[in-house]
């Protein structure tokens, strides 16, 4: 009886195998929240502001910590948003990861405007061989509607 090396069918039930528990892994950590279903009136004198993260494999297992203005509102899971109220004016939205060697920030600086909507979109990617980035900037409304359809809520702190 041949132990080693492995024959073909047994090195390809072993790599299924591995795929399906990564797929497994990946696909639990993305936002388990109600699916989007379209936006709600914004009342006088708030203004709403979307933070949001499409589906991605790349770092699927991590949520990013948002706050706005120093305030934490929420964990932003793969795949999906957050709705935060606010008062009209600028904001300042920072979205933050563990990246491994302590955690890593950066800021998008939000205008808001009295019954208005805006949105900012969190990336994570690979940026050469063996670094990895993200960004978080503030899009405009027709990018967002785009992609928010696709998306979960994410846990915001006051649903804790």
């Amino acid at each position: 009886m041949q132990v080693w090396p492995p024959d073909m069918q047994t090195m390809r039930t072993r790599v299924s195998l591995a795929l399906a528990i990564g797929l497994a892994c990946a696909l639990a950590a993305c936002a388990t929240g109600p699916k989007f279903s379209g936006f709600e009136q914004t009342p006088p004198g708030k203004g709403d502001i979307y933070v949001y993260r499409e589906a991605k494999l790349f770092a699927s297992v991590q949520d990013f910590e948002i706050a706005v203005d120093g305030m934490k509102v929420g964990d932003l899971s793969n795949g999906g948003y957050l709705k935060i109220q606010v008062g009209p004016g600028a904001h300042l939205v920072r979205a933050s990861i563990n990246a491994g060697f302590g955690m890593a920030s950066k800021d998008a600086r939000v205008w808001t405007e009295d019954g208005k909507r805006s949105f900012v979109l969190v990336t994570v990617g690979l940026k050469g061989a063996n670094t990895w980035s993200f960004s978080v900037g503030q899009t405009a409304e027709s990018d967002a509607v785009k992609i928010l359809p696709n998306l979960s809520a994410s846990t915001a702190a006051r649903d804790r």
